[in-house]
Order: structure tokens, then C-alpha cells, then sequence
């Protein structure tokens, strides 16, 4: 016996509508993750998976497997601002951890203006749940200056000081995660248009972020 895992689409709806086996195949329940929760993952499209070149290239499919631990994703294309209500909306699930990652749709001023609210929302239900916070990967266009360059250090600024203050306050369950260990200048061959990963910038996504969530979850 093996277990299989189907990965669905990452941009599509789809309905499955039948599963073809050999006649003499035998069905069992799959074994159980490691982690009995989901990590809870939101942010934009780059959370989304976009444009990994197959549903299992995504930064969280890749930790499904490397951590043994399934996940629930909400990353919404264009739409991962912070609103207060994602942040309800996910304290009606159960997870283990909660990735933090809504860095790429806001401005910098949003961004600051959002994450607070947000954490306090999580920490309400939660009060010692993990939570992480990850900072901007490297974008090609940060190389010219400018507001790229401006709203990108901005935004690693505020995700930086806001956990370190949450911190001195106590919370010992918070962690920044530096987006440059996650995509580096280095690392720019795993991006298709200087802002979204292939399946190569999601596997350099999930090598970064993967010892945070072992401590998180350990």
C-alpha cells in the first residue's frame, strides 16, 4: 500500500467528478500527517502559487510534504490586503501555525496600517498560537531605486519592528521571517516577471521558511 496526494489547481475551480482504479485495487485511509493541523497560509498571488508550473510546486506543497503537514492556503490573487475580516475568517479554522505573507499587495502604508489589526484579531482567539510574519523576497526592480525600492524596504521595516515590539511585549510565539532568506538578488532566476516565483523560486521560498515553521510547530 502507498499513500497519493492530489494536488488541485492553483488558479482554477474544478470538480472531481471520478477516480479510475484497477479493479483489483483495495482502499485504505491515508495515514495521518505528523502535524495533526493545517499550517494556515494568507497572502496575495505569490501565496497562491503563482505561476508555479504545477499544482505541486507551491511553496506550501512543498513544506506538505518536507514537514509532513497538510495546509490550508488563502492566497488571493491581487486581493491580500489584511482586511480585518481574512483575519476573523481565519480564526473560524483550527491550525497549528499561521504564515503570515500579505506583504505583496498593499502599500507600505497599508501594510503598517493592517498588520497590527491584524495580529491583535489572531491573538484575541489565540493567544499563544505560532504566527509568522514574513518580510518582502528581492524584487529586480528594487535595483533601480526608487518607490520599488522605497515601499520594499518600508514594508521589511515594518514586518521587522512589529514583531520585535510584540516580542519585548511577551509574545514569544511570533517570529519575522526575512523575505531575502526566502529569494535573494541571488536567487532572481525563480522569478517569471520580477514579482511571482516558478517552481524554482517556491522551492528557494520554502528552503527559507522551512526551519521557521519546524520551530514554530516543534
Amino acid at each position: 500500500m502507498r499513500d497519493i496526494t492530489r494536488y488541485l489547481p492553483l488558479y482554477k475551480a474544478v470538480t472531481i467528478q471520478e477516480l479510475s482504479l484497477d479493479a483489483d485495487a483495495r482502499l485504505e485511509p491515508a495515514r495521518p500527517y505528523a502535524i495533526p493541523k493545517p499550517v494556515v497560509y494568507y497572502g496575495s498571488s505569490i501565496t497562491q502559487g503563482g505561476c508555479a508550473s504545477n499544482p505541486g510546486g507551491s511553496c506550501q506543497a512543498i513544506h506538505e510534504r518536507k514537514l509532513n503537514a497538510d495546509f490550508v492556503n488563502l492566497g488571493f490573487s491581487g486581493n491580500g490586503l489584511g482586511e480585518p475580516a481574512l483575519a476573523e475568517a481565519i480564526c473560524e479554522l483550527d491550525p497549528s501555525c499561521i504564515v503570515l505573507d500579505f506583504w505583496g499587495n498593499p502599500s507600505a502604508d497599508q501594510y503598517a496600517a493592517a498588520l497590527p489589526v491584524f495580529v491583535d484579531i489572531l491573538r484575541k482567539k489565540w493567544p499563544r498560537l505560532p504566527i509568522l510574519v514574513t518580510g518582502p523576497f528581492y524584487f529586480p526592480a528594487e535595483e533601480g531605486g526608487g518607490d520599488v525600492a522605497r515601499e520594499q524596504s518600508a514594508k521589511r521595516r515594518t514586518a521587522r519592528e512589529f514583531v520585535e515590539q510584540r516580542r519585548r511585549a511577551g509574545d514569544r510565539k511570533i517570529w519575522y521571517v526575512d523575505g531575502l532568506k526566502m529569494l535573494s538578488r541571488d536567487q532572481a532566476a525563480g522569478l517569471v516577471d520580477g514579482v511571482h516565483c516558478n517552481s524554482l523560486g517556491f522551492y528557494f521560498n520554502a528552503l527559507g521558511l522551512e526551519p521557521y515553521l519546524r520551530k514554530a510547530l516543534r
